[in-house]
């Protein structure tokens, strides 16, 4: 058995050892396990081979000839156990690396297709809030937008007249039609907590009268010059994705 101080020894060695993938984890396990177990099987049939029996015992040795036959066939059972083992783990290595490539072509996928889920559900969110502030100041132009009609995400053309409008402390929208007239507006102060942002409507006209005191929730993510807007909740509706007007 290890001695205390070399199982101490090999416990610290662990807890300080690197982060690794799954993919090493499962590599590593298959294939130093069989080796824990074969090398000393070696040693202990080397040391009946290299170590002198005393003449006392060669009385034994006819008896011990079927106890050999029989140590032979556990040693085998136990090589077929081993070698099970690791094609085992080969096969679970395999299907891990095989779901982890098709996770990351499902989220190159997405990103092309949607790329509000993918940056607010898939990438993580700035940790500081002024941060996040300091990057959303600035006017956005609205560039793509889920439907209310088929629930697909589109992208929009550039002409439409879809803005919004961030400072520090407030937020506002404003939609224009093809001859610069105002549709319609909303405004107000806002509250960020990590990714959670919340607009509560304090001033409207048009058809965002309706919404008037509200104070719908969202998660969000910037980019660059990139914002990605999200309903809250497991089902949202909106999901919109602005692009910032160069000044």
């Amino acid at each position: 058995m290890l001695s205390i101080e070399h199982q101490l020894c090999r416990y610290k060695f662990w807890q300080n050892a690197p982060k690794k993938t799954l993919e090493a984890v499962f590599l590593e396990f298959f294939t130093l396990f069989p080796l824990a177990i074969a090398l000393p099987l070696c040693e202990f049939h080397f040391l009946q081979l290299t170590v002198p029996v005393p003449r006392s015992r060669t009385i034994f040795m006819s008896q011990s000839a079927n106890s050999d036959k029989t140590n032979s066939t556990v040693a085998i059972s136990i090589g077929v156990v081993v070698l099970g083992i690791f094609l085992a783990g080969i096969l679970a290595l395999g299907y891990v690396v095989v779901k982890q490539t098709a996770q990351r072509k499902a989220l190159a996928q997405l990103k092309e297709t949607n790329p509000v889920e993918y940056y607010v559900l898939h990438t993580p969110a700035v940790p500081d809030d002024d941060t996040l502030k300091n990057e959303m100041v600035g006017t956005w132009k609205l560039t793509g937008a889920r439907s209310r009609r088929t629930h697909d995400f589109v992208f929009l053309s550039p002409d439409n007249y879809y803005f919004k409008t961030f400072t520090l402390t407030n937020w506002s929208i404003a939609t224009y039609d093809g001859q610069s007239n105002l549709v319609y507006s909303a405004g107000g102060p806002y509250k960020l907590a990590g990714d959670n942002y919340t607009e509560i409507i304090q001033s409207a006209t048009g058809m965002m009268k309706q919404y008037l005191r509200a104070q719908p929730t969202f998660r969000i993510r910037v980019d660059g010059d990139t914002y990605y807007q999200m309903g809250a909740g497991r089902n949202p509706t909106i999901e919109e994705m602005w692009q910032r007007v160069q000044e």
